[in-house]
């Protein structure tokens, strides 16, 4: 597999990037604001990230935890890759994760391959809740979900993905981070 370096590619998808940040301040968007990879990770893949992602589906996860109190939000995904990286993947598996007040994080740029759905990570961009939803009933904050639906929005129309599931619809089995026993989740995910 291609190594994925820096060049043309990855200048535009910052630049796009930040662009939208710009736009979700001048515009008030409640979609939070964006944080890049390079904002709060110290980590970069040896060997270089495996390029050649061309995604056709959107898988959505969610972290068992959430920041511990006093922890900032770029501490907690730091602890999460390094708990990532010691299970044998490059970095942080998820493309994007979505914290409880709306911030969106990026986890790896989109072209390149992730490491959140065994058998599926191809074509895939992997997007994870923070905060345990495994139980009936429980749902990340409006913000945050408020923020996943522009934000899987977004990934649609940029790469013309139609398909949008929950980790175990694509796996097969349940797991970890999974929304198999909570069908309000499901059926939000569902609304895609």
């Amino acid at each position: 597999m291609a190594n994925f370096m820096p060049g043309p590619q990855r200048i535009i998808e910052v630049g796009y990037f930040e662009m939208l940040r710009c736009l979700l301040l001048e515009t008030n968007n409640r979609a939070g604001h964006i944080v890049l990879r390079e904002e709060w990770s110290t980590h970069s893949p040896q060997g270089g990230w495996w390029a050649n992602n061309n995604p056709h589906t959107i898988v959505l996860h969610h972290f068992v935890g959430a920041p511990a109190q006093g922890q900032s939000l770029e501490q907690f995904m730091r602890n999460q890759e390094s708990g990532h990286i010691n299970r044998g993947m490059q970095a942080i598996g998820y493309h994007w994760a979505i914290a409880a007040d709306g911030t969106i994080i990026q986890g790896r740029p989109e072209n390149v391959l992730g490491e959140h759905t065994s058998g599926h990570n191809i074509g895939s961009i992997g997007i994870s809740f923070i905060g345990n939803f495994e139980n009936p009933g429980d749902m990340p904050t409006q913000a945050a979900l408020d923020s996943a639906a522009w934000l899987i929005r977004d990934i649609q129309n940029r790469h013309a993905i139609t398909a949008v599931y929950a980790h175990s619809q694509m796996s097969g089995h349940v797991g970890r981070g999974d929304f198999a026993s909570n069908p309000t989740m499901l059926n939000w995910i569902g609304g895609f």
